[in-house]
């Protein structure tokens, strides 16, 4: 779901706390910011699937593209079977092959995302209701940075643009931590252990 309401209530909050700010300046920095804390804390996913033919050589290339959203990041890519494949990925959305399929399959690709034009007809990014919602006052606290320090603006402030900023900067180190255990509370997200692997590898 598009969060449009939360970020229809961000544009008000931000209204209130810098007077005389145009909507316009609001929606640039919103759309910067929300940018700066999904491309830095990687919490939003996607898995993609997409089909692999025998006979793909070492550097042909493949594109996959997300539901909404820009790829930033290509984090892994399995095969059918769960066995991790090599990709890399010289361009947002296009896959190169490191590794040549040893058969027709439908390979999984897990990718990082962040906002990207079009926005919505209202002028919002588009990323996910629950991001905003969780993470709402640390995207708040990014904005209020961003426009604090514009030069030569009524309200320009540099005092509350370092206060913003080390808060969001903040907000964006445990969206990132949280991220990483995939909201798992105190403890890492549970992984085959590496002897099991191993063991599994080497019978087949």
């Amino acid at each position: 779901m598009i969060a449009k309401a939360d970020l229809k209530r961000m544009m008000d909050n931000i209204r209130v706390r810098v007077p005389g700010v145009l909507d316009s300046m609001i929606q640039l920095e919103m759309f910067n910011a929300i940018d700066a804390f999904l491309t830095s804390s990687i919490l939003w996913t996607e898995k993609i699937d997409f089909p692999v033919f025998y006979g793909t050589k070492v550097g042909e290339q493949t594109i996959v593209e997300p539901e909404a959203g820009r790829i930033f990041q290509l984090q892994w890519v399995h095969n059918s079977n769960l066995i991790p494949q090599r990709m890399t990925m010289p361009e947002e959305g296009l896959l190169e092959f490191v590794d040549i399929p040893s058969q027709d399959d439908t390979w999984t690709a897990q990718v990082a995302i962040t906002c990207d034009d079009p926005t919505t007809r209202e002028g919002y990014p588009v990323v996910p209701a629950w991001i905003v919602n969780k993470y709402y006052q640390g995207m708040i606290d990014g904005i209020l940075a961003r426009l604090y320090s514009q030069p030569a603006k009524p309200y320009t402030s540099d005092k509350l643009a370092i206060f913003h900023a080390q808060a969001a900067a903040s907000a964006r180190g445990r969206a990132k931590g949280e991220a990483a255990q995939q909201n798992l509370y105190r403890g890492q997200p549970w992984r085959y252990p590496q002897n099991f692997a191993t063991r599994f590898r080497g019978q087949r």
